[in-house]
């Protein structure tokens, strides 16, 4: 579990900056942060990265 944890907090870092940004701009958790990281999670597990 560490490994899958820490592969997925450097995806999505390196990846989703900008949905990360926005997170921590607003504090918000619309419906649209809701997809877009359920949509990146979904693009990490495709990897098979860790």
């Amino acid at each position: 579990m560490r490994n899958f944890e820490a592969a997925l907090l450097s995806f999505f870092k390196s990846e989703e900056s900008a949905l990360i940004a926005k997170i921590n701009e607003t504090g918000d958790f619309s419906d649209e942060i809701k997809d877009g990281i359920h949509a990146a999670i979904e693009r990490f597990v495709k990897t098979a990265s860790w």
